[in-house]
């Protein structure tokens, strides 16, 4: 079967461009909380043990401090914005690619203490595309898909295999106590599990399957490593629409291009 690495990479790159417009607009939202009086102040922010090497380090107090922190943000959003554009009319987006990968590597030292799994998946996958695309062979755009499905059958297969040692998900306790949060809950999915102990279940141990079928899904003959990727795809829109986790969504699925390419290339061999 042919297949191009270009067009999986562009897939991933477009998607991971959703990704960061999602991000970036959520931060500028917050846009307050960078002043000087806000949560997420830098004077606050520069003084953890970790960052504080980092700000000696690379001077970052000039990009960091605001409103220059909101000048970053709307430059990485609009490159993010510029990448599919530029796919579309066959243009290098070499340079775009290296400014949101030097931005988002400033922010995961910005906002040290906000970052999740999905900011550090997108960095890793924007940089293996940034030096891809640098390279710029179908042999270097290989690499990087490798690397990237790599790092996602990783992630996966941490959660899930973890969580499957954990009887609290089969008991559906795991995924009622966190409906019963406020900063992942969601009151009327709580409501129905409360009163259904068998859709919490059902949710506990979709998450964890998922999270292990996943993982092993580039081991999967295409056409049907495809059907779990589509799996995953609904999943990863349940748990964003319940959870809010909108980044942690496009994060996770901008790296399915990659392990359908990595399943492609597998049973080309065979």
């Amino acid at each position: 079967m042919n297949y191009n690495p270009s067009f999986f990479a562009y897939a991933v790159e477009i998607t991971l461009a959703i990704q960061v417009i999602t991000a970036t607009a959520e931060l500028l939202k917050l846009r307050r909380e960078y002043s000087e009086v806000g949560l997420l102040a830098w004077q606050i922010q520069r003084l953890g043990p970790k960052v504080s090497i980092y700000v000696k380090k690379l001077g970052l107090d000039f990009v960091c401090s605001y409103p220059n922190v909101l000048v970053a943000l709307i430059l990485r959003l609009l490159c993010a914005i510029a990448i599919p554009v530029a796919i579309l009319f066959h243009q290098s987006i070499l340079v775009l690619l290296f400014i949101i990968t030097a931005i988002n590597l400033i922010m995961q030292v910005r906002n040290s203490q906000s970052n999740d799994g999905s900011d550090q998946m997108a960095v890793v996958c924007f940089i293996a595309l940034a030096l891809a695309n640098a390279i710029n062979t179908d042999s270097s755009k290989s690499f990087a898909l490798f690397f990237i499905a790599a790092q996602a059958s990783l992630a996966y297969g941490t959660s899930g295999f973890l969580k499957m040692q954990k009887k609290g998900w089969y008991t559906g306790e795991y995924a009622t106590e966190v409906l019963k949060t406020s900063s992942y809950g969601d009151k009327n999915v709580l409501e129905i599990a409360l009163k259904r102990r068998s859709i919490a279940k059902v949710l506990g141990i979709m998450v964890v399957y998922g999270d292990c079928l996943l993982s092993l899904a580039f081991a999967f003959p295409p056409n049907i490593c495809i059907f779990i990727l589509f799996f995953g795809v609904f999943l990863h829109i349940g748990i964003g629409r319940i959870m809010g986790l909108n980044t942690f969504m496009w994060s996770y699925i901008a790296t399915y291009p990659a392990i359908l390419f990595a399943s492609h290339a597998i049973y080309s061999l065979i």
